[in-house]
């Protein structure tokens, strides 16, 4: 089921949990992710990496991914790629060509938009730059 078309008032537990986490992540790539000794990354301020209140960078944030999927031309160059942030329950995949995030769960399905940011283009670049090491 499409959840873009359902009303709040019309969903469950984990569909709520779904769109929750396709937003936070759609937000946090049009944001920047602060590091703070509150968030998933607080880690990075005590092996002195980050400083409290630094932004992330696209390669700590690719560091945990589970898949990396690349979309190329017909001469095998990079045009974008497709990455997994979440598996199992929902399954949450991160489109740098469509600048969407779209979550599954079981039959549901959410998608979020976030467009053009500076984190986005860091994570684009940084995609390619792996890319054509390979």
């Amino acid at each position: 089921m499409d959840l873009n078309i359902l009303k709040p008032s019309e969903l469950d537990e984990s569909q709520s949990r779904l769109i929750g986490s396709c937003d936070r992540i759609a937000n946090d790539i049009r944001l920047g992710i602060k590091v703070t000794k509150e968030s998933d990354w607080a880690h990075l301020i005590e092996e002195g990496e980050y400083a409290e209140g630094d932004y992330l960078s696209a390669f700590d944030y690719l560091t945990d991914v589970l898949d990396i999927e690349y979309i190329t031309d017909s001469l095998k160059g990079y045009k974008s790629a497709e990455v997994l942030v979440a598996f199992g329950g929902p399954n949450i995949w991160i489109d740098l060509r469509n600048k969407e995030v779209r979550g599954f769960w079981g039959c549901d399905r959410y998608t979020a938009y976030f467009g053009d940011s500076e984190f986005y283009r860091e994570l684009d670049e940084y995609l390619e730059e792996y890319f054509n090491c390979l």
